[in-house]
Formats: C-alpha cells, structure tokens, sequence
C-alpha cells in the first residue's frame, strides 16, 4: 500500500525526470539549429563545402539538405 508520501516522491521524481529530458531534447536542438547558422555564413562567405562541414561537424549531405 502507498502513502501520499510515497506518491508525492514518485510524482516530484517524475517531474524532475521529464524536465531532465526536456531540458537536454531542447538543449541539442538548439546546438543543431546553431551549427546550422554557422555553416550558412561560412558557405556565404564562400568558405568551400567540405571546410565547412569539417568545422561545424556536420556531413556533406546534412549541409546540402540543410541549405
């Protein structure tokens, strides 16, 4: 048998849980969309493709379908 207690705790634990994932979901999103920025002013400044994606650490491809 649980006690509110005991319920509490499960609820707060999940709480902090689902923050925990959100926060890194949405952290590595916005890393994503950054080195995007980043490899769009390189290819406008005309720094090669290649250059590009070694800096940013992204594939030629992803820059591509990005772009």
């Amino acid at each position: 048998m649980y006690t509110d207690c005991d319920i509490i705790n499960a609820i707060n634990t999940a709480k902090k849980d689902g923050y925990a994932e959100g926060y890194a979901k949405g952290l590595a999103e916005g890393i994503k969309r950054r080195k995007v920025e980043i490899a769009r002013k390189m290819l406008r400044r005309g720094i090669e493709a290649e250059e590009v994606a070694e800096v940013v650490d992204m594939t030629i491809q992803e820059i591509k379908e990005k772009m």
